[in-house]
């Protein structure tokens, strides 16, 4: 933008000459077999079994972390195993609608039992009317009870990819 109104005359330099770009380095970061045990285990013992169910909802079926806490009863057929997520919640802007296993099914009915029926939020937060807004103090402990380190929510989401890969 600078480098054109340079050449279009309207400002006799451009202002971000100099700085260099900072290269970014991907993170990847895939659970092992073991660490996804100690992980579920840690999760069967969290006290907050509500943020343990959205941990295990990212574990499962490799959607992001606020794709999992802004879900909502009605984007779930249970009858047919799908979830259908809102254009407004997935990174393409676009529905997109994936198969969910049974252990899946079975956290969307368990939380159907522990939710207020006029609440649509699969994980209420604990403001009236909105979903789960934070659980990076859950993730860091139930990390800690896990044994496990430098592992991001994000994270949960390739080890899934790499996992349906190899199958």
């Amino acid at each position: 933008m600078f480098n054109l109104a340079v050449q279009w005359k309207m400002r006799p330099d451009n202002p971000a000459m100099g700085f260099h770009r900072r290269i970014e380095t991907e993170r990847e970061r895939y659970l092992s077999m073991d660490e996804i045990d100690r992980l579920a285990k840690a999760l069967g013992t969290a006290e907050d079994q509500r943020a343990a169910n959205i941990i295990r909802m990212c574990m499962l079926t490799g959607a992001r972390l606020g794709e999992v806490r802004c879900a909502r009863f009605e984007q779930f057929n249970l009858e047919f195993a799908t979830w259908s997520k809102p254009a407004t919640t997935t990174k393409q802007r676009k529905i997109h609608r994936l198969p969910i296993s049974p252990d899946v099914a079975a956290i969307v009915r368990q939380r159907q039992t522990a939710v207020h029926r006029d609440c649509p939020w699969l994980f209420p937060g604990d403001v009236p009317g909105q979903p789960v807004k934070e659980i990076r103090r859950f993730w860091r402990q139930i990390q800690t009870e896990a044994g496990i380190t430098g592992v991001r929510i994000h994270d949960l989401r390739h080890t899934f990819a790499s996992l349906l890969v190899r199958s």
